[in-house]
């Protein structure tokens, strides 16, 4: 519920899937008139998005919207909702019906699927795994760093080895970006390196190694106050962050 307005804002097809499984439910208890109630004011406006809404924001349900839409863009979801509203004839005895096929199991997998997706997408995560995603981006590039080594001979193994920067930049496609982490230091405002990394403070907030020794005034044992808490640290209790 509380990211509703999100996912109709991105057209989501989650909201329209949690509420046909609960119409479903509604069916199979034998409770027509919840079912009914639900589809009027749940599944109608979300097959009809902001095409049944008034300029109040109030949604209207007229026999000249719901014939506007289901000639136009929204006749996908207008014929879906049609589909369930006949349902309602054979509740709660669905089983042996034409409309059996909303007991299959398939219409909550497609709503966990849809659910899953959605959540990876809130939180900025790929849908595969780290590992799978690694494997994918390094058979991306290789092609790329097998011309690279072709071209810089001996020259290549030095350049692998030494863990810095190739003198050439791998595009990977945005399937693959969202495993690199990047933490940009509250205090210096700047992005982290290997040779800065990030420091996680006792009290639980982080800081770049920099920013750090700063506070610490260079020493590993002299106490200083977090930035942003009360509490207080020496450099030597903070851990570094591997991201």
């Amino acid at each position: 519920a509380d990211h509703r307005e999100r996912l109709e804002a991105l057209g989501s097809r989650l909201p329209f899937l949690l509420a046909r499984l609960a119409f479903v439910s509604h069916l199979e208890k034998g409770e027509t008139l919840a079912a009914l109630a639900l589809a009027r004011e749940r599944l109608l406006p979300l097959a009809l998005g902001e095409g049944c809404r008034s300029p109040r924001g109030k949604i209207e349900l007229s026999a000249t919207v719901l014939r506007g839409a289901a000639a136009g863009e929204c006749a996908h979801g207008i014929a879906a909702v049609r589909s369930l509203m006949g349902s309602l004839a054979f509740a709660p005895a669905l089983r042996g019906s034409r409309y059996e096929w909303l007991l299959e199991p398939s219409l909550a997998e497609e709503a966990c699927e849809a659910l899953t997706c959605e959540a990876l997408a809130a939180l900025g995560l790929p849908r595969g795994s780290a590992l799978s995603s690694c494997v994918a981006a390094g058979e991306a590039v290789l092609p790329r760093l097998v011309k690279l080594s072709s071209l810089l001979g001996p020259k290549f193994v030095d350049v692998w080895r030494s863990g810095g920067e190739l003198p050439v930049e791998l595009e990977l496609p945005p399937t693959h970006r969202m495993h690199h982490s990047i933490f940009a230091c509250p205090v210096s405002k700047e992005p982290t390196t290997p040779g800065n990394p990030p420091m996680l403070l006792p009290c639980g907030h982080v800081l770049a190694l920099g920013s750090l020794t700063k506070l610490a005034r260079g020493s590993r044992t002299v106490r200083f106050k977090c930035p942003y808490c009360p509490a207080e640290a020496t450099t030597a209790m903070a851990k570094v962050l591997h991201l």
